[in-house]
C-alpha cells in the first residue's frame, strides 16, 4: 500500500494537471422553420447539408444508415487534461471536456439511400450515448 501511494505521488509530482472552465458559444440554431422543411420520406442527405452545413456528429445508425447532429450551445464547459511524462522528449496526454453534454440539437436520420427517415431534437449527449458503437467484449 505504501509503495503503491509512493508511486503515486511521484507519478503526480512529474505529471502536469490543468483545470478549465470556458464560457463559449457554439454554434447557433437554425433558422426558425430550417428543419422542419426537411420531411421525412421527402428530404435526401443533400438537402440537409445544404440546410443545415456540416454535421458536429455522424454515426452509423441501423447497419447501412446514418445519424447526422447539429448542435448548439451557450454555456460553460469544464475540462481537464494530464500530461505525464514517460521518456525524455515523450509524455502520454490524455483531456475530458463536458461541452458536448451542454450541446443542445438535431439529429437526423438517414437510410442507406440517403433519404431522410426521422428527425428527433434534445440533448445531443443523449443521443451520443444512444448511437456511439460500443466496443465488443472481447473473446474468451
Amino acid at each position: 500500500m505504501k509503495l503503491a501511494l509512493a508511486a503515486f505521488l511521484a507519478l503526480g509530482a512529474a505529471s502536469c494537471v490543468s483545470f478549465r472552465f470556458d464560457r463559449a458559444t457554439v454554434n447557433l440554431p437554425p433558422r426558425a422553420g430550417v428543419v422542419a422543411a426537411l420531411v421525412p420520406g421527402k428530404s435526401a442527405l443533400d438537402d440537409a447539408l445544404a440546410a443545415l452545413g456540416a454535421p458536429v456528429f455522424v454515426w452509423e445508425w441501423k447497419g447501412d444508415g446514418m445519424a447526422l447532429a447539429w448542435g448548439w450551445s451557450e454555456d460553460g464547459a469544464r475540462g481537464v487534461t494530464l500530461s505525464v511524462p514517460i521518456d525524455q522528449g515523450t509524455s502520454a496526454q490524455a483531456s475530458y471536456d463536458d461541452l458536448a453534454r451542454h450541446l443542445r440539437g438535431v439529429v437526423l436520420f438517414f437510410d442507406a439511400d440517403a433519404q431522410l427517415v426521422d428527425a428527433r431534437e434534445g440533448a445531443l449527449n443523449d443521443f451520443r450515448a444512444e448511437l456511439e458503437r460500443r466496443r465488443p467484449a472481447p473473446v474468451e
